[in-house]
Order: structure tokens, then C-alpha cells, then sequence
């Protein structure tokens, strides 16, 4: 199918939309190539051109699938560029990745093959070069492709298409996706040059679209990035002073209306004198061939004052061909057969952990106590994690999660509500597509917790899991994504450190400290008594333990130890408001005995505890006090402050 008409022919007559194909062979191997983009150990990177042709495939003969369009339209982007390398006239040079062993077709068959190189997403070396035009404005068809399939998708078949609209929050998801990856993408573009009927163009098609999502949305993703970068482009020279030839652009008057117009009745864009085909019908056969949309008479049939950049694009129609790793070609490892190198085995084990996270979606939809969910779930996003991704001063190139402070407010509001099992769906359900921001494997765990015994199990796999993780990556956790956004926050610090060390024979660091020099004397048995009352969910039987060894204590000291561990018990099961008069004792006693001075180390893990539990309490004149504790521990510890601070 042309990919022009993606977003409006429909699969079949009786049914328009199609079906779910979110478990069809082509969208999990769709969905590995995306997958890469979060997993850093990843071998090669997301290979455009696959997911372009899938994507086209699904949307064309499967489903109507919002992040199949999604995907298309970023992938649209990302591949137009390498596609004009081979139109570049008379080219003969040298690209700077000739000598990088990682795409070494490059050194052996010359320029056509680059289009083949898969996963690469670099600038090369003639990108700058004034001679060579062409790759930095043929780009730009992405863009209009992807505008298109999107405007034509919402509006043809917003009230049928996948997600379904049950799942409201799943469409605005892939939405959101689509705007800041498009973003990005376009960055790398840094065109010289477009016909000033191509930008508007490109204008108009964004404001349908945007008036579409308004139209059918209580909160749309904001568009404005991809504004932003249509209005920054630069007009091809003459664009300015000499009118365009060709079709008359779309009217902003046509744009108004559609911005006007009632969910299910925004127009599309308005249409040169020679595409007459009505939008309320489906497109005869070959109508999209022979009557192209103007966006696309822009891009492939530029006007006369513009230099022509080479042969046009060959659209992607057609059935796509099988994904690598689902339908085995000969060469390739199918049922029953070793795989015959890292990359083939690395794809087997991507299909098989789809498989995973299927299975994992079904039991927390079943029942969200099952522990096995939450187990597979992160047996499947982190298997492939070989190694820390590589960084510059803790700084990764790992993107940051999606629409981040929107979320954080959104699971605050959960919070205050108790909403745990949509906070827990919530947190689950962006593991996948974040699978570094251990802040989630913490919400889950404390949400888990509040829901009582029943969710015990739950919560303990989600513990065992990401202390696992944490073990086998050692420094994860002092990591940040590429905007500086750490892969766990001071919270989440805490959280891991208060479990990376426990287990049913071993005890906090502080409960250790409290019980030196009584290892196997009674103050060891009480410990241990208390703990197990509190993994049992009897947390008043284990802070009343506690309290006894707090009063029992013969010297300040190991009193001090008695109450970090009664708080780090209260803080562990979430109780927050219940630790902050211990804590607020801790600091007293730090100050009256002029800890600080005597005895560093203690005064340290002392004033550590009082920070979790002043970063994490309800009420911000609490958790305001957090700063000054942290300026305490930089004078005693800058690199546990700074670690601390996400630093």
C-alpha cells in the first residue's frame, strides 16, 4: 500500500479497523526494534528501516494501531535521510564511519549500501558540506508522510482504532511518543533549505493534526516541539521574494474551521485542484497512486525555483516481508536449532521475552498480587542488560522517561487518593519502555505494601528483583539518563540501600551497628524476631520489640542504634509519619553529644536515615528540612551527599 494512504484505507470492509495485533509476530519483532532504544547493552541499535516496513505492514493489512502509526511516523523521519545518500550526484568520498567495525558492508560494497547499515543513527561526514543539499532537505518527507498517516488515522478511525478508547491513557502514551521522538529526530535533520509551499504545508498538516487530538482528547500531548522546528526552517533561496509554483497550499482559513470543527467532523487538508477523492469514503484502488495528497506533489515534485534533489523515494507498499527471528529464513535459527551467532541468538531471546511480558501482562491483569507478574516482568527487561550503559560523569545516553514531571504528579496525586492499584498499573505499565528508572520498582513496592498481607508475595519479588539487578549492575543507581534526570532518586536510594543488604539471615547495616559487640546475645534474637514480625505484616508487634531494646540500652550509643533501626523499620514499611518523631530524637541526640565530631561514621548514617524520611514525608515544610540534613552529610561525606542528591 502506498504509505500516503496508511492512515485512511481501511484493513477490510467488515472490519475497518482490523484487530488487535499487539501479539502478532510483526508487531512483537516492531516492538524489539524499540526496545533498543532503551537498552543500553543493546547489540547494534534500532534499525529504522525495520520498523518502518512493519510498521507500514501492520497499519496497512492488520490493525489501525495508534503506536504502530507512532512508530511509522518517527521511523519515516529517521529513514529518509540515509535513503538520499544515494542520490547524492557524483559523491565518490569517504563517510566518517568507514573504518567503524560495526558496519563494515560500508568498506566492501560503496555507497548504495549504506541505506543498509541497520540500527545507525550518526551524522556523516558530508552532512556540512554545501555541495551535498540534498540530504539535509529530502529528510523533511518523513515529516510529511508521518503528519499525514497520523491526521488521517485519528480522524478516519478514531472511535474504532487500537488501542481501544476503554484505553484512553494507552492512546495518549503512544501520542506523546510520537511528539518527542519526532522531536528528536528532527534535530538531526538541520536542513539548509525548503520551499516555502513545503512549510506550509508541513504547517498546516500539524495543525490538523492538532486540532484532531483536541478535538478527541481531554488532555493532548502539546505539539509544540514539532512547531517549533516547522517555524525555525529555513526557506530555499528565492522562496521568499518569488511565489511558488504548483498547487496552492491549503488555505489558514481551512485550517481555522478545522480547529472549529466538532470531534469526528475535522476536515483534512484542503486539497489541490487535482485530488477530487472524498474523504468520508474510502479511496478507490490505485486512487493514491494516480491523485497524490499535496503534501506528497511537495515533497517528491518540488516547485521549479527549488533544485531538484534526484529521483523520488519508492513508496513502502506491499506486504512486508517476515521479520527476522519470527518466520526463520534459511540461515536463521528457527525451532530447534542453535543459533548461529550473538545477534541470532539475541533476537530468539527477544521473541521469547515478548512472550514473557505477555505473560506477565495477563497475571497482573488477573489478579495484581500474583508475584509472578511482577517477577517476569523484570526477568524479561532486564535479562539482556549485560553491562552498565556507557557514561560521562555518571551522565548516560539512555533517553530520560517520557513526560516525567507529569507522571511524578500524577502518582502524587495517587498517593494522597490511596489509589495503589492504578498507581501499580501505572508504574508497571512504564517499566517496559523505561526499563533504568528504578524510582518505579519502588512505587510498585511501597504501593504493593499499603495494599496489606494479600500483596506481601507481590512486593517481595519486586524487592528481590530490583536488588538483583542492583547487585549485578554495581552503580546502577548512581546513574543518570541523558537530560541529567537519575535512574533513581534519593528516595529510591534509600529504598535500595535499606534491601540490597537484608536477607532472612542478614540485617540492615544499621541494625548490624546497633547489635555490635552482642552478635550472639540477646540483642541479636530481638533483631531478628522483629524482623520477621514486620515480613509478616505485623509491624506494631515489631516496633514494640524494638522499643523494648531502645529502653533496655546500657549507653547512648547502642540506644542511638536501637532507634535508627526502629525507624529504619517504619521507614522500610512506608510509615512515614510514624518515624518522624524518632527521626526528630536522632537529631537531637546527634546534637546534644556532638556526634558529628566523635564519632563521623555513626553521625553519618545517622543523619542519612533522616534524610529518607524528611525527603518522603507528606508535608513540604518536612520535606524542605531535607536540604539542610544533606548540607550535614556533604561536610561529613561529599560523595554519599552527592550520590545522595542524584549527583
Amino acid at each position: 500500500m502506498d504509505p500516503w494512504s496508511l492512515g485512511k484505507e481501511p484493513i477490510r470492509p467488515e472490519q475497518p479497523a482490523g484487530v488487535d495485533a499487539r501479539y502478532d509476530p510483526d508487531f512483537e519483532a516492531l516492538q524489539a526494534e524499540i526496545d533498543k532504544l532503551s537498552t543500553p547493552s543493546a547489540m547494534g541499535g534500532t534499525d529504522w528501516e525495520t520498523v518502518e516496513r512493519l510498521a507500514a505492514a501492520i497499519l496497512s493489512g492488520k490493525s489501525k494501531d495508534l503506536l504502530a502509526a507512532s512508530y511509522f511516523a518517527v521511523a519515516a523521519i529517521r529513514t529518509r535521510g540515509l535513503d538520499d545518500l544515494v542520490h547524492v550526484p557524483g559523491y565518490r568520498g569517504r563517510f566518517s564511519i568507514r573504518n567503524n567495525p560495526r558496519y563494515p558492508v560500508i568498506r566492501t560494497r560503496g555507497l548504495d549500501d549504506l541505506v543498509h547499515v541497520p540500527g545507525y543513527r550518526g551524522r556523516f561526514s558530508i552532512r556540512n558540506n554545501p555541495r551535498y543539499p540534498v540530504i539535509r532537505t529530502r529528510g523533511l518527507e518523513g515529516l510529511a508522510q508521518g503528519l499525514q498517516v497520523m491526521g488521517d488515522l485519528i480522524e478516519h478511525f478514531w472511535e474504532d482504532l487500537f488501542p481501544p478508547k476503554k484505553r484512553m491513557r494507552g492512546r495518549a502514551a503512544a501520542l506523546e511518543w510520537w511528539v518527542e521522538k519526532s522531536a528528536a529526530a528532527l534535530e538531526d535533520l538541520k536542513p539548509e533549505g525548503a520551499a516555502a509551499e513545503a512549510v506550509q504545508q508541513y504547517r498546516e498538516a500539524l495543525m490538523r493534526v492538532d486540532a484532531l487530538l483536541q478535538a478527541n482528547l481531554d488532555s493532548p500531548p502539546l505539539t509544540r516541539p514539532l512547531e517549533r522546528f516547522i517555524d525555525a526552517l529555513p526557506l530555499q533561496t528565492g522562496e521568499a521574494a518569488e511565489p511558488a509554483q504548483g498547487p496552492a497550499p491549503p488555505s489558514l482559513e481551512a485550517s481555522a474551521s478545522t480547529a472549529a470543527a466538532a470531534p469526528g467532523e475535522v476536515p483534512a487538508l484542503k486539497k489541490g485542484p487535482e485530488d477530487t477523492t472524498p474523504q468520508s469514503a474510502p479511496a478507490p484502488a490505485g486512487a493514491a497512486a494516480s491523485e497524490p495528497h499535496p503534501l506528497r506533489r511537495t515533497v517528491e515534485n518540488p516547485p521549479a525555483s527549488a533544485p531538484s534533489p534526484g529521483p523520488p523515494q519508492e513508496p513502502v507498499s506491499g506486504p512486508a516481508a517476515p521479520p527476522a527471528g519470527v518466520r526463520p529464513e534459511p540461515g536463521e535459527a528457527g525451532p530447534g536449532t542453535q543459533p548461529a551467532s550473538a545477534v541470532e541468538a539475541e533476537k530468539v531471546l527477544r521473541g521469547a521475552f515478548q512472550a514473557v511480558r505477555r505473560t506477565a501482562d495477563y497475571y497482573l491483569g488477573q489478579d495484581l498480587s500474583d508475584p509472578r507478574s511482577y517477577r517476569l516482568r523484570r526477568i524479561a527487561s532486564w535479562s539482556l542488560i549485560q553491562a552498565l550503559p556507557p557514561a560521562a560523569g555518571g551522565r548516560t545516553e539512555v533517553p530520560p522517561p517520557m513526560n516525567r514531571p507529569l507522571l511524578e504528579n500524577e502518582w502524587k496525586g495517587l498517593e494522597a487518593k490511596g489509589s495503589w492499584e492504578i498507581l501499580i498499573r501505572s508504574a508497571e505499565e512504564r517499566l517496559q519502555s523505561a526499563v533504568l528508572w528504578l524510582d518505579l520498582n519502588r512505587l510498585t513496592a511501597e504501593s504493593l505494601a499499603r495494599m496489606g498481607p494479600r500483596c506481601e508475595a507481590a512486593r517481595d519479588a519486586v524487592v528481590h528483583e530490583t536488588v538483583s539487578l542492583v547487585k549485578r549492575l554495581c552503580g546502577i543507581e548512581e546513574l543518570s539518563f541523558s537530560d541529567g534526570t537519575p535512574f533513581a532518586d534519593g528516595a529510591t536510594r534509600s529504598w535500595l540501600e535499606s534491601h540490597r543488604h537484608r536477607s532472612k539471615t542478614e540485617a540492615p547495616e544499621t541494625v548490624q551497628g546497633a547489635a555490635a559487640g552482642a552478635a550472639n546475645g540477646p540483642d541479636a534474637a530481638l533483631l531478628e524476631q522483629a524482623r520477621e514480625l514486620a515480613g509478616r505484616k505485623r509491624l506494631a508487634e515489631a516496633a514494640e520489640l524494638l522499643q523494648r531494646g531502645l529502653c533496655s540500652g546500657t549507653s547512648r550509643r547502642r540506644q542511638m542504634g536501637w532507634r535508627l533501626s526502629l525507624c529504619e523499620l517504619l521507614l522500610g514499611a512506608a510509615e512515614t509519619q510514624a518515624a518522624l518523631p524518632q527521626l526528630e530524637a536522632v537529631l537531637q541526640d546527634i546534637d546534644a553529644f556532638q556526634l558529628e565530631s566523635w564519632d563521623p561514621d555513626l553521625a553519618v548514617k545517622a543523619l542519612r536515615l533522616v534524610w529518607r524520611g524528611f525527603s518522603a514525608a507528606p508535608a513540604d515544610d518536612v520535606r524542605n528540612r531535607g536540604a539542610a540534613i544533606l548540607d550535614r552529610i556533604a561536610r561529613l561525606a561529599p560523595a554519599d551527599a552527592l550520590r545522595l542528591a542524584g549527583r
